[in-house]
């Protein structure tokens, strides 16, 4: 990964969540983890989703639906109210309970294709402040994938100026 800005490690990926796994191994995804980088100027880590959707995600969250148009179709989201992507709003209530928090990286172990195992990684933000796509609600991913034999290989997305 080519990053053209200074960066400094913040954090070593550690998993804090399963939310899936299909092998046997319980630490796999510990030996495949991500090390991640951020940018100097990066506001937002990754955090727990319940930041968003509260700690009750099937009650809490409704208050919060917004409803918008995108091409003749109606579509939902979770609007978060402190703030728009026209202001710091988010990214101020984010940094005031990030203690609260914690860094959290969700994962999920599949093993449901014959000779492969993928794991997938998943990283919540509250914001994304990146210079070309700022929006609240930023998913990010890595995932790898293990063949019995042969190459092992990695794709993933990109936070804050998606290059």
């Amino acid at each position: 990964m080519k990053i053209l800005r200074k960066i400094r490690l913040i954090l070593f990926c550690l998993v804090l969540l399963t939310v899936f796994s299909f092998i046997s191994s319980a630490d796999i995804q510990d030996d495949y983890a991500p090390v991640l980088y951020f940018e100097k100027n990066e506001c937002c880590y990754p955090v727990d989703v319940s930041y968003l959707l509260g700690d009750n995600p099937l009650l809490d969250a409704i208050p919060k639906l917004k409803t918008i148009e995108i091409e003749g179709t109606t579509v939902f989201y979770v609007d978060n109210p402190a703030g728009t992507v026209n202001d710091n709003g988010v990214i101020d209530d984010y940094r005031s309970k990030m203690s609260q928090y914690g860094y959290t990286v969700y994962y999920t172990v599949n093993k449901s294709v014959p000779g492969y195992t993928f794991i997938q990684y998943w990283m919540f933000y509250a914001f994304n402040a990146g210079e070309h796509n700022r929006h609240e609600g930023d998913w990010e991913m890595v995932e790898v994938a293990i063949p019995d034999s042969g190459e092992k290989w990695v794709g993933y997305s990109q936070h804050y100026s998606g290059q």
